[in-house]
């Protein structure tokens, strides 16, 4: 009963421990920075909607920290060979050469054959019950491999 008891506290540990590094994000520091920028709330980040000439009524923004990493070379895209690899945390819109992402990256030797791979959880709400589901990337480059509840789509 006491090893139970143990191995749940440890359990329990190890999860939170889990959810307070997902909300690590520390904005960086830049030579030229507004009054906006410093003041930025990863909470609440652009959440106005992004084409307002086609507002609908029910839509979700995933604008905030998401978990980042860099997978160098050409790896085959698996749920097993990358999720244990996000390692960083991103402030999304923000791109990964900017002060306000948290990233701040200005090593460009990495690029050339890289891929930078993002992941962020979230739950639909009621509002979205038996109805179809569409989600904009409005800043990927020229290729994206999305996962849906681990499924490559």
């Amino acid at each position: 009963m006491k090893r139970n008891r143990w191995f749940c506290t440890l359990l329990l540990m190890f999860v939170t421990a889990g959810m307070l590094q997902a909300a690590e994000w520390t904005r960086k520091s830049a030579a030229l920075m507004t009054s906006w920028g410093e003041q930025i709330d990863p909470e609440h980040v652009w959440e106005e909607y992004p084409r307002p000439q086609m507002v609908r009524s029910d839509w979700m923004n995933l604008n905030g920290v998401w978990e980042y990493f860099r997978r160098e070379g050409s790896t085959s895209l698996t749920v097993e060979n990358i999720v244990s690899r996000f390692s960083k945390r991103i402030l999304v819109p923000f791109g990964v050469e900017s002060a306000l992402s948290g990233i701040m990256e200005q090593d460009y030797s990495k690029v050339a054959n890289s891929t930078l791979m993002y992941r962020r959880t979230f739950t639909l709400t009621e509002a979205f019950k038996d109805k179809r589901t569409l989600l904009h990337f409005g800043a990927v480059d020229w290729s994206c491999a999305v996962f849906v509840n681990r499924t490559l789509v």
